[in-house]
Formats: C-alpha cells, structure tokens, sequence
C-alpha cells in the first residue's frame, strides 16, 4: 500500500521541533516495563522515580495549569527534569494518593508535519524493544502493549508523542475506534439501550472523523461496512483512499427499487446511483464536516433499504505496513460482526 497521508511536505516550520534519541526511548521504555510499581501509591511512584534519577515536584489539585488534561485527575506529580519536558504522574480527585497512570512527553513543540513524522518514528523504536502491540486506536493515534497488572501505550497526546503507563488497563472510556488482531478485540460490552438512527448517525460521523484523520498518522487505509444481519446485501460502506474519503451505498445495487433517484440526488449521491459511491476529496483537511455528511448519506441509505437499527451489525479492517487488524468501534451501539465471514 502506497504510503500517502495527506499531509503536506514542503511547508516551512518556524517552530523546533525536539525528539528523544532512539537509545534513550529504548532505555526508557525497558526501564518502566521492568519497574516494579508497588500498589501505584505516592512512595511506589517515588522509588520508580529515584532509580529513574529523576526528583518529584508536586502540583495542586487546582492547579490551573492543570486544565488542559481530558483524564478525570486533578491531582499529579510532575517531575521535571526529564529532558523533553514534563513527566506527569495522575491520580483521581477522590484518592489523591492512589495514582493510575503516568506519562511521559518524548518529543516536544514542532509543527504538525513535525509531529506526524516524530509518531511515525517514535513508536517502532518502541516496539523493538515491547515487540508487536496488542492494539491501535485514536482519536489521536496510540499503540498499546500490555504487561502483567500495567499497560503501556504509546501515542499522541496535544501534539506530543507520549508513553504512557497505566496501572491495570488502559482507560478506554472515550474511545472512537480501535483496531487488533481478533485474539486481541475486547470482548463486546453490548448497547445498554436500544440504539437510535440519530444515535448512529452521531457515533458514525465520530468514528468516521477520528478514522480520517488517525489513518493519516500511521499510514494506514480503513474500510467500514454497515449491514443488517437478517439480510448482508442491505449494505453500506466507507473508507479511505490516502487523503480522501469514499462512501458507497452497496445495497442499491441488489434492491435498486430502494432508490429514489431524486431524493438521493438531493443528499449529495451521483446523478446514477447504481454506482453507488461517492467521493469526498481531500476529506482529511474538512474531517468534520465531510465525515458528518457521509454519516447522515449512509444512515439515510440504510433507512431507504428497510433495515431497523436492532438488526444492523458492522465489520471493518485497518490495513498497515504490518498487516489487516479488525475494527472495534465501541461507541455505535451495534454489534461487531465477522470481518473474514
């Protein structure tokens, strides 16, 4: 597969741009998989910190530098002295004292491109030394290896590629799409309510939109496929093409009836709709946008060919280097189907 990404590469960067040496991430990363993290409490923390040679300095719960952070901790431990910035210990408001991850910034500043091309090269120094990862995901790309009672991700984090150290599991609260191998897929946890055209209208485009803009990071291509489970040639799809995004409405091409041709005109399909497809061009740079529209087009597609939300399953891939991982999008509110059925 063809490495494009879409992002520019002749622009100029006034910014620096800083980067952990690749010895120093291996060593790094050896370090914290070999640490023993005691119960994740303030003098665990500590002696990790002391071997690491690095000196704590404590930060306020209010702290408003402390604003910024999307993690439900407001108290932290920041030690300042590793040599890209911040290494930055989390603990939730409730326990203070009972921290839960940590993380540690291996580039700083720099532009996008900057950023792009630091992921890129970051995390196979990484994996030679953690070998292949148990799972990928966004928003904002991440790479996650687990260990006995830790798991250790790597990924982007406000623009700088972080590790990142979680006793337990990775928080996976907020996830809009992750990708394995299908020993490695979370289990399904199953909607907790009945799922509505809106509500998958809403969690589609989301998905859509962290995918577009994700696959750009890795390289990598995506293909999402929509389905009812009573009846798989009521299908739409979407996917990547470098920097664009492609939708397709499968099903018209098995139950052409379905199609009012002029109605779907109007939502933006191709004068002929037996084609089926259509093409937003450059979408990584109008992610939102052209993501919300394919959604709506898609849902509104399902809808045309009689398919009822219960009924829908999806399967989808991602495709790098490396090879095809399965697609898990948590957040739709559908069940997972085979990918290889």
């Amino acid at each position: 597969m063809a490495e494009t990404s879409g992002w520019g590469e002749d622009e100029d960067f006034a910014v620096p741009f800083e980067r952990a040496e690749d010895d120093e991430i291996r060593r790094l990363v050896r370090q914290l998989i070999d640490a023993d993290w005691g119960a994740w409490r303030r003098a665990d923390l500590e002696r990790v910190w002391a071997r690491l040679g690095w000196t704590w300095h404590s930060a306020q719960p209010d702290d408003p530098d402390l604003s910024w952070s999307e993690y439900p901790y407001v108290s932290r431990l920041v030690a300042a002295d590793w040599p890209l910035g911040l290494a930055t210990a989390y603990a939730p408001k409730a326990d203070p004292g009972q921290f839960h991850m940590l993380e540690i910034s291996l580039t700083s500043d720099g532009d996008l491109l900057d950023q792009v091309h630091g992921w890129r090269d970051v995390w196979p120094v990484a994996a030679d030394v953690l070998g292949p990862a148990a799972m990928w995901g966004g928003a904002g790309p991440w790479g996650l290896w687990r260990r006995p009672d830790t798991a250790l991700v790597v990924g982007v984090h406000f623009g700088d590629v972080v590790v990142q150290v979680w006793r337990g599991d990775r928080d996976a609260s907020t996830d809009s799409w992750r990708a394995a191998s299908p020993a490695d897929l979370p289990p399904e946890a199953g909607p907790t309510t009945p799922v509505t055209w809106d509500d998958l209208e809403r969690e589609l485009a989301r998905a859509l939109e962290d995918l577009i803009e994700d696959a750009s990071w890795f390289p990598a291509q995506f293909i999402l496929h929509l389905q009812s489970g009573r009846d798989p040639r009521r299908l739409v799809q979407a996917w990547n093409e470098g920097a664009d995004l492609k939708i397709e409405a499968t099903g018209f091409l098995h139950y052409p009836e379905s199609a009012d041709l002029d109605a779907l005109s109007a939502l933006g399909w191709p004068g002929e709709i037996r084609k089926g497809q259509r093409l937003f061009p450059g979408a990584l740079n109008n992610a939102g946008e052209d993501a919300a529209t394919a959604a709506h087009m898609l849902v509104d597609a399902l809808r045309r060919l009689q398919v009822e939300p219960a009924e829908l399953t999806y399967d989808g891939e991602l495709t790098r280097r490396d090879g095809k991982l399965h697609l898990d999008l948590p957040r739709l509110g559908i069940a997972r189907g085979d990918a290889d059925a």
